[in-house]
């Protein structure tokens, strides 16, 4: 006798977990996909993942949106891997809402597994239980600014000159502190012949990785 690995055409597949024990950090991973491991699971054309928008709150997880179809790469009998559309960690009143997703799988695009969840969270912002899944707490030092988090000091996305100070304000941006000016770097000695044009190419780093830009104030037919 030996072990039955065959798989009923009628059977729909089992998933018993998701890879990274279905947590996904939005600062270390796009999380746009997921192995799904489990088994019964068939190449073909009806291979499809199923997902649906899910929202922890209140030590709750509830669907928080229609379920699509999403692509599904057959690795082997027991692993499947399912796209994920991207999934933007919220906070609202101040609370954690980790988002996520509930997944089904299907060998044929009607008969699918029970529901397993992908859960995304914010490391900088939430600090998750593996055990719980959704059940992340807010970290101390940091902003919620229009539902989304910032580590401490932080730059506001498109706007260097402002930053996440906690300490100033946990919900709005604040002047950056400490912006310092830029810093010119100057060569030992410069020379040129008489009578050639002077060419001279300044080179400056800003100290926060800020835009510079450079104006001449002294300007005459000699000097461009």
């Amino acid at each position: 006798t030996s072990y039955d690995c065959s798989v009923s055409q009628n059977e729909a597949p089992q998933v018993f977990a998701l890879e990274q024990n279905g947590l996904c950090d939005i600062r270390m991973d796009p999380c746009t996909t997921v192995g799904a491991l489990g088994r019964g699971f068939r190449t073909g054309p009806g291979l499809t993942c199923l997902v649906a928008p899910a929202t922890y709150s209140e030590g709750t997880w509830r669907l928080s949106g229609a379920a699509i179809f999403t692509k599904a790469t057959f690795v082997n009998f027991r692993s499947v891997s399912c796209e994920i559309p991207a999934s933007p960690v919220t906070v609202s009143g101040g609370r954690s809402e980790t988002s996520g997703w509930q997944i089904k799988v299907s060998n044929d695009g009607t008969s699918f597994s029970e529901a397993v969840l992908f859960v995304t969270y914010d490391s900088v912002c939430q600090d998750c239980d593996q055990s719980i899944p959704g059940l992340c707490r807010i970290k101390n030092n940091t902003c919620i600014i229009n539902g989304r988090c910032y580590g401490s000091r932080e730059p506001r996305p498109g706007n260097k000159c402002e930053q996440c100070l906690p300490h100033k304000s946990t919900e709005n941006w604040s002047v950056r502190e400490g912006n310092l000016p830029p810093l010119l770097q100057t060569p030992n000695e410069v020379a040129s012949f008489v009578g050639e044009d002077f060419v001279y190419q300044l080179k400056a780093v800003d100290p926060e990785g800020s835009q510079i830009l450079f104006s001449l104030l002294t300007i005459n037919d000699e000097i461009s």
